[in-house]
């Protein structure tokens, strides 16, 4: 019977079905198919769940990226304060097979100072052997054999055969076919290579085994010690007693520059002649290493 279940009035049949308020009661008819009310404590409860799935489906992203962005943090920081690799010195007083010569200042020359009373003016000599007044020649410079005045400022002397000589060579002059000798105080042949070797030293591949850098360091501070004589016979001049060991410490960096440079006497000290030696110091060159090598050498001066 289609009747509301409150009041028993006759209605529809959608309302029976469906549900819905009655015409004549105004009563609520809940309907057979209606969804049927399950309370306030189980909708509650399914609310619960719903929120903790959301909740859940919102912070998961979150935690899984969490560690991902922490270990890019922490990688930035130690990229950025990263300490630079520990730099072991090289002190050369501990490696036999390096030893460094034992600078000895070189004898002052004795220069014969005329006398002007008795100083004669100079003459030049002609062929037939005729003294004649010195003259300041033309700059025209003749050629000629032995003996055969060339018109300069002097008389050219006949000589064997063999030429003049130039600062860094030894022997007769000679073209890039023959080759220059290497003199005792120079350090590259004779006119032909122009600094171009050292440049090609420090233009060369970059050094990274300890043993190599040792090695190259040992060899090219033994081949530029000897310069340091010249601040020791320049310092000599003022103060003659002076002799002893001095300590030579610096960095060779990549580009194979000496930097930091300094000298500490260990006998006695001069600040002149210590800061002369570590302004030498500065202009030694060596070739391209990976890191900055710290290094020290004790190295002894007496005068000759």
């Amino acid at each position: 019977m289609n009747t509301c279940p409150f009041c028993a009035s006759k209605v529809h049949v959608d309302l029976i079905t469906f549900g819905g308020p009655c015409p004549s009661c105004f009563g609520d008819i809940p309907g057979e198919e209606a969804a049927t009310d399950p309370g306030e404590e189980v909708k509650a409860a399914q609310k619960k769940q719903d929120d903790k799935r959301s909740y859940r489906k919102a912070v998961l992203p979150l935690l899984l990226a969490t560690p991902v962005v922490m270990l890019l943090a922490v990688v930035a920081v130690w990229l950025v304060l990263k300490p630079e690799p520990q730099m072991v010195l090289l002190d050369f007083d501990e490696f036999d097979e390096y030893p460094m010569p034992e600078l000895v200042a070189k004898a002052p020359e004795v220069v014969d100072t005329p006398d002007p009373k008795t100083a004669s003016t100079p003459r030049a000599q002609t062929p037939s052997g005729t003294l004649l007044p010195y003259a300041g020649g033309t700059n025209d410079i003749g050629t000629g054999e032995g003996g055969t005045n060339l018109q300069g400022d002097g008389v050219a002397t006949a000589t064997g055969g063999t030429r003049g000589t130039r600062t860094g060579i030894v022997g007769p002059s000679g073209g890039p076919s023959d080759g220059g000798k290497l003199d005792s105080s120079g350090g590259q042949e004779a006119g032909l290579d122009f600094g171009i070797g050292v440049k090609a030293a420090r233009r060369g591949a970059v050094l990274d085994d300890p043993e190599a850098i040792k090695r190259m360091i040992g060899q090219k501070m033994a081949a530029q010690v000897p310069r340091l004589n010249s601040c020791y016979e320049s310092q000599l001049k003022t103060d003659e007693s002076l002799q002893g060991r001095w300590r030579l410490a610096f960095v060779v960096s990549k580009d194979g520059r000496a930097l930091d440079t300094s000298a500490t006497g260990l006998n006695e000290q001069s600040a002149e002649f210590e800061a002369c030696l570590s302004r030498e110091l500065a202009k030694w060159s060596f070739q391209r290493i990976k890191r900055d090598q710290p290094v020290r050498k004790t190295v002894t001066f007496r005068p000759g």
